[in-house]
């Protein structure tokens, strides 16, 4: 007991620290990682073909628009829900073709925070008389002026306009698939095989879900193992791996850090199957969560073992 806690909390002050806003723009500013960050920033993913699960909101959604903003020649966004995927699709469209006026995500440090409160103590008052920002606001990385620029947000600037695919014609929409139920996974396979038969580069299995109550599919399996691991990383990936080694391309597991809350405790100690497990009342949906994540990591390393050929699993 005392190990999780000291655990839980280990992970949740790192998470704060590096895996937040605040974080992220740290390591913006850090000069060793500048290269990093240009190999990011110049990109060029011209006649690569993609595939992302879970891309109608969140990771999966601005993976899309990274990939389709560096120049992929088409981008599959999988998504569950037909009406949010074209209206993820017709934000990114609008994002790429206006740039400066659209949400640009990462780069663009938000300067303005409306939940963002400071109590000042009576000295904080009187150094703020002489005109000058108080110690908080010289250190808030989210705050910064005008004229400040990121190497990138520079190099970016004295680029010239380059030659820019439609947007339109490069996000591709595969709608109404349940990454959790396999009867929607082997027709986003079919789909797959017959509009790209010279293969596929990547594969990011990003989608997933998370119950706070035990929840099944209609093959009976724990709803949250399906779509995060099952048939959402394992049975996809095997699927299409003839395709993805056509291109010597890479998959991509979408897992969490919240992985390393847990153990993964052993098949026979998780809810899968629903006629194994009829206590629902043990169920918990945040460690399912965590099992499915640490065993999306166990599978790519299994693979990356196994495999002697050019495909990479991550």
């Amino acid at each position: 007991m005392w190990s999780q806690i000291k655990t839980t909390t280990a992970f949740f002050i790192e998470g704060r620290k590096k895996f937040t806003k605040t974080g992220y723009l740290k390591a913006r500013k850090n000069p060793t990682l500048q290269s990093r960050w240009n190999a990011v920033n110049n990109a060029d993913l011209k006649g690569r073909v993609y595939v992302v699960t879970g891309a109608s909101s969140g990771l999966g959604k601005e993976i899309c628009w990274y990939l389709a903003d560096k120049g992929a020649e088409r981008v599959y966004m999988v998504c569950r829900s037909e009406e949010k995927g074209m209206k993820a699709k017709e934000e990114l469209v609008k994002r790429i073709l206006n740039p400066g006026e659209a949400d640009s995500g990462g780069d663009q440090v938000v300067k303005k925070r409306s939940n963002w409160k400071r109590k000042k103590s009576k000295n904080d008052k009187d150094k703020d008389t002489s005109g000058s920002s108080s110690k908080l606001e010289q250190d808030d990385p989210t705050t910064s002026k005008a004229d400040d620029k990121t190497p990138a947000e520079e190099e970016e600037i004295q680029q010239q306009p380059r030659k820019r695919s439609d947007p339109n014609s490069q996000l591709i929409i595969i709608p109404n698939t349940d990454l959790s139920r396999k009867s929607n996974v082997d027709n986003l396979i079919s789909i797959l095989n017959q509009k790209e038969p010279n293969g596929i580069d990547c594969l990011l299995c990003n989608a997933g879900n998370l119950h706070n109550q035990v929840t099944y599919t209609p093959e009976g399996l724990e709803q949250t193992m399906a779509s995060h691991l099952i048939f959402g990383s394992y049975y996809l990936s095997k699927s299409l791996y003839p395709l993805i080694e056509k291109k010597a391309g890479t998959i991509v597991f979408m897992s969490s850090g919240g992985m390393y809350n847990t153990k993964f405790p052993g098949w026979e100690a998780i809810h899968l199957y629903k006629e194994n497990k009829s206590n629902k009342s043990s169920y918990d949906g945040q460690l399912q969560y965590a099992y499915a994540k640490r065993a999306q990591v166990l599978l790519a390393e299994r693979w990356t073992e196994e495999n002697k050929k050019n495909t990479v699993f991550l």
